[in-house]
């Protein structure tokens, strides 16, 4: 078949078909929109929660290096008496 056969082919279709192609079109491109807005939901959401893994690390460290600051006055007292 050739190329401008099915040009005129295409060209040929019905009202309604080219129709029920536009609304299917523009269903996909509204979906494919909520994708990437709950992709990018998704990503700020995984982000707060590394930051907050990171904040809980930070203040776990915090708390180890106060323990490891008191055992060292501990063992710094003894050894003076």
């Amino acid at each position: 078949m050739s190329a401008k056969k099915m040009g005129s082919d295409r060209d040929n279709r019905p009202q309604e078909e080219t129709a029920d192609i536009k609304e299917l079109l523009k269903v996909l491109i509204q979906s494919q929109a909520k994708l990437a807005d709950a992709q990018e939901k998704q990503a700020k959401s995984q982000e707060n929660t590394q930051n907050q893994m990171l904040e809980q690390a930070k203040s776990q460290e915090d708390i180890q290096n106060e323990i490891l600051e008191a055992l060292r006055s501990i063992k710094s007292a003894g050894n003076s008496q």
